[in-house]
């Protein structure tokens, strides 16, 4: 019985513990899911390789993720746990849950894969790091053009206010996959806007989608369960 505990107190701790790392902020990713301690109580910031154009996870993991260019911030939803008495709230207690929470970050050309393992530690800053990923590409994300970057935002905020159908023309496609739905296609002048729902958020299931659009791929975006991919029209 010893034996079966000792074991059992092994695998936790393993699983605690992060991805092996440069030093104690750096990771290097090599195409295989990342585990990462976050703090569980304040917000933590996670620097990419790229730019992120979208993030998928499961809305009951009680993460807040907010993105900006390379970087995205990450906090643990708290809940309420209170205590009653004859009907009468006696006690409130915050309290933040440690469930592990896998996110997938995607960027232009690469999806990156994270467990995030909440933890009573002080706020922290990871950077990630890839060598796939080419200087000159990034500078060009960094130094992109601010009308540009302006109208795919736009795009992307009509798609998911369901108003792209004013200045778009949609093709219904409402196509069945094993892991998720095509719903529609959007054509414009220069540039053209694929709709899907997602039932297995997966980063094979983000590569199936991806591999669906023949178009170059610009940019790439989560809302909820929908996953919107904007690329350039043929002409």
């Amino acid at each position: 019985m010893k034996k079966i505990l000792f074991i059992s107190l092994m695998a936790s701790a393993l699983l605690m513990a992060d991805t092996p790392k440069a030093d104690a902020n750096t990771f290097k990713y090599e195409n295989e899911t990342l585990r990462i301690r976050i703090s569980k109580n304040s917000v933590n910031r996670i620097v990419l390789p790229a730019a992120i154009t979208g993030k998928i996870f499961s809305q009951e993991k009680n993460l807040n993720i907010q993105s900006n260019g390379h970087e995205a911030y990450v906090k643990v939803i708290p809940s309420k746990k209170t205590e009653t008495i004859d009907n009468k709230v006696t006690e409130t207690e915050i309290v933040y849950a440690d469930k592990e929470a896998e996110v997938f970050f995607l960027t232009e050309n690469k999806t990156y894969a994270i467990v995030f393992v909440p933890d009573k530690i002080d706020t922290r800053t990871v950077y990630i790091t890839d060598n796939t990923v080419k200087k000159e590409d990034i500078e060009k994300v960094e130094k992109a053009s601010n009308e540009y970057t302006k109208n795919i935002k736009n795009i992307f905020k009509l798609a998911i206010a369901n108003k792209l159908s004013n200045s778009f023309t949609e093709i219904v496609q409402n196509a069945r996959h094993d892991d998720f739905l095509f719903l529609s296609q959007f054509d414009g002048t220069n540039y053209q806007v694929h709709k899907f729902f997602v039932f297995n958020k997966s980063d094979k299931t983000i590569e199936k989608i991806n591999q669906i659009v023949k178009n170059k791929i610009v940019a790439t975006a989560v809302f909820e369960q929908n996953y919107f991919i904007l690329c350039e029209q043929n002409k």
